[in-house]
């Protein structure tokens, strides 16, 4: 929504906007059921210093709904105009938590900071978390989900009864396999052999 494509003499273009917002929303809402959701914190979080502000992963799901487009009631025709007909730039999206994926139960360790330290799942990649919603790469999905499974064995070892981890851990393994299975061994060997 802020790429060069959406700028008009200077300033966002809100129409442009809308427009992208709508396609990157269309695969979503095609495959409700197969998409995941990546929940995190932004730097505003126990685990981010002021110097080394860092996101947080706090869980994952599937995505299973994508509200439609909201848009703020009684405008005025000059808001409607300039603001791509009044449009709320946020989307209702609904996930299968908690029957699918798992919430990292960060709050039961807010008075241990050592524990909350070791628990703290920092995306290797923070660019995956740069923006409020974006799209990933099965690789860049599989990363995160692995270090979920990390994080959901350590809590199974420490003894952490807040969840059954067996069960988050197969839904984990189920989910990468997913992933792997329509990744295929090797993504790139079509595009090479194109060339």
């Amino acid at each position: 929504m802020y790429a060069e494509e959406v700028k008009a003499g200077g300033f966002l273009d809100n129409d442009r906007r809308r427009a992208l917002t709508l396609e990157f929303f269309k695969p979503i809402q095609k495959d409700c059921g197969s998409n995941l959701i990546f929940y995190y914190a932004n730097y505003s979080n126990p685990l981010s210093e002021e110097d080394a502000q860092r996101y947080l992963l706090i869980g994952v799901s599937r995505i299973v709904n994508v509200g439609p487009e909201l848009f703020y009631e009684e405008v005025s025709k000059n808001i409607a105009k300039k603001y791509a007909g009044g449009m709320v730039w946020a989307r209702d999206i609904s996930s299968a938590y908690p029957e699918e994926g798992l919430r990292l139960p960060y709050h039961r360790y807010l008075d241990d900071p050592q524990r909350l330290a070791e628990m703290g799942l920092i995306p290797e990649n923070p660019h995956l978390c740069k923006y409020g919603s974006k799209h990933l790469s099965d690789d860049e999905a599989i990363g995160l989900l692995e270090q979920f499974l990390a994080k959901v064995c350590w809590l199974r070892e420490i003894g952490d009864q807040s969840e059954n981890w067996t069960v988050r851990e197969a839904w984990l393994l189920k989910t990468i396999a997913q992933l792997w299975k329509h990744r295929g061994l090797y993504p790139g060997l079509l595009n090479a052999l194109k060339v």
